[in-house]
């Protein structure tokens, strides 16, 4: 591996080129987020990445090609991701002794040098999966969603349909599936009252690189995005892919901009129509973004009473640890902060939503 040792730390930013004053900066903002978020493991990996990357070695020269937007595009877990997928494999045993999702109990000091071992003997590797984005999917939004899913059955009382941005394997337009699950009531029976489950009519998503279920590898990459630390998310998607076996959902693999106009221009009487998306905006480019809003506001112009639409999106407050569950509803247009949350949804912080708020 040419290029600094894992611990060198290069002298002043300011002699150092944009790209590399960038990574840095994004590898130290993901860091502080994994480590407030529960997650001492890549908080420390990722500070120790960051110094590599000040250093301009070998992890700068990985990251280089897939460097634009590092912070929007999630290019730290991108990097992540594979090596834990590998460690849950027992591909990487000494690493794996860090590595609390492995079993491993090694506190986080000492694990860098076997990290960017594993990255100098699988480069290769590890420059393609760095090219395939990021996958998350994670369930535990499915409680924040819920929130919105329930307001809007309750205000139209009118059957839903579900249709997903960026629906990665489907796992949260599932969402009322998770209802008995011992994670998923834990967060909304703190928050919310309980009410009927409604009505569901079409499952539906859009997703670039979709995910299917049926494929092991693809089950894989969707647990090797869980931060290693967080035993209690794995557990809860080990659960939804469980229960999600027990109802199809249709993913097309198509870009959001391209797949939503036809899907708000069929008919939909007698249901209410909900377009949704949990932290997908910062993947969106700035020239899709205003398509997507033209086509919702269109499709808002034709709603009726028989016929509503809403737009619901689970997306972080900047800056800030807490994320915003917003709504907006069709006709009418109107627009309302329906609750706020952690980034991975396991616990809902305020409901603002007459009849629903457990401690109204």
């Amino acid at each position: 591996m040419a290029g600094s040792g894992p611990h060198r730390c290069a002298g002043e930013r300011a002699g150092q080129e944009p790209l590399t004053r960038d990574l840095a900066s994004a590898f130290e903002q993901q860091a502080k987020a994994c480590a407030t978020l529960g997650s001492p493991l890549y908080g420390h990996l990722l500070r120790c990445a960051a110094a590599e990357i000040e250093g301009g070695g070998w992890l700068s020269e990985l990251l280089r090609p897939h460097a634009e937007a590092p912070v929007e595009n999630a290019l730290a877990l991108r990097l992540l991701a594979p090596i834990h997928r590998w460690v849950l494999r027992g591909e990487l045993p000494d690493l794996a002794q860090h590595y609390r999702s492995a079993g491993g109990t090694l506190p986080p000091r000492g694990a860098w040098p076997k990290f960017a071992a594993a990255c100098a003997d699988r480069l290769l590797e590890l420059d393609e999966e760095l090219a395939l984005g990021c996958q998350t999917n994670e369930v535990g939004r499915s409680a924040p969603l819920a929130i919105g899913f329930l307001h809007v059955a309750g205000k139209t009382g009118l059957p839903l349909r579900l249709l997903e941005l960026g629906a990665s394997a489907g796992l949260n337009l599932r969402w009322d599936k998770y209802w008995e699950a011992r994670w998923f009531l834990a967060v909304l029976e703190a928050g919310v009252r309980r009410v009927p489950v409604p009505a569901i009519v079409e499952r539906r998503g859009c997703d670039v690189s979709p995910l299917d279920l049926a494929d092991e590898n693809a089950v894989q990459r969707l647990r090797s995005f869980v931060w290693p630390d967080r035993i209690d998310r794995l557990a809860s998607l080990d659960s939804a892919l469980d229960l999600a076996a027990s109802i199809r959902v249709e993913i097309d693999r198509a870009d959001a901009p391209a797949w939503l106009p036809p899907q708000l221009e069929r008919s939909a009487e007698g249901v209410a129509t909900i377009v949704f998306h949990s932290v997908l905006w910062q993947y969106v480019s700035a020239g899709s973004r205003p398509q997507i809003e033209t086509t919702l506001e269109e499709a808002g112009e034709r709603a009726s009473d028989a016929a509503p639409v809403a737009y619901l999106r689970f997306e972080p407050v900047v800056p800030g640890a807490r994320f915003q569950l917003r709504l907006t509803s069709w006709p009418g247009g109107r627009e309302e902060l329906l609750a706020t949350a952690d980034p991975h949804g396991r616990s809902v912080l305020r409901v603002d939503v007459p009849g629903l708020g457990a401690r109204e």
